[in-house]
């Protein structure tokens, strides 16, 4: 899959809109902009780290986990945690008979499903629903959507004190490599710091 390439050559050209899209900003509208807390009766929240180097964290050892599946993983992240079959395909197979595609989607899906009941997680985590594959967004820590929660409240707070709180909050997630996004939030913080 081409994604993660893909992915690297607009950030490196400063696309900010990467981070930014429809889909990711309709993550920060909804309710449960935090995760849930992980307890006796609930699933377990599934962390995963896509600011830097991809990964699901706490993954036992002796748990397989494809390249591939994390790769879609953080597809599906980056488009705020939903994307349709056909969008997947054209983004990260194009290459691949529809027929083929639709098998490795499966295989990503099976895959990941393992790794998240191993991780305590339930069957709601990722779902395929009417053609497109779903995150439980409450079932996730991501780092990334961590971090626009805070550039979100950085924008909507009610004063210079709470926005550069928000903002320490979105430079904790900003990892030191990233020259797009990231870069915004830095000179926004320095921005309400000189402020004060």
């Amino acid at each position: 899959m081409g994604y993660g390439r893909a992915m690297d050559d607009r950030v490196a050209g400063g696309s900010w809109g990467i981070w930014l899209t429809g889909d990711t900003r309709s993550v920060l509208e909804r309710p449960e902009r935090l995760p849930r807390e992980a307890d006796g009766a609930a699933d377990a929240v599934i962390r995963v780290q896509v600011l830097g180097r991809p990964a699901i964290l706490s993954v036992p050892e002796d748990q397989h986990v494809r390249a591939s599946s994390v790769e879609f993983l953080t597809y599906l992240i980056a488009r705020g945690g939903s994307a349709g079959q056909d969008e997947i395909v054209a983004d990260l197979m194009p290459e691949l008979p529809r027929r083929t595609a639709a098998q490795r989607m499966h295989t990503y899906t099976y895959n990941l499903r393992q790794i998240f009941a191993r991780l305590g997680g339930g069957s709601d985590h990722l779902r395929l629903h009417r053609h497109r594959y779903v995150l439980d967004r409450a079932g996730f820590d991501v780092d990334l959507w961590t971090m626009l929660d805070a550039v979100a409240d950085a924008g909507a707070a009610p004063d210079s004190q709470a926005r550069l709180l928000a903002l320490r909050r979105a430079l904790d997630f900003a990892p030191a490599r990233c020259t797009c996004g990231c870069a915004i939030i830095r000179t926004s913080y320095a921005g309400s710091t000189s402020t004060q």
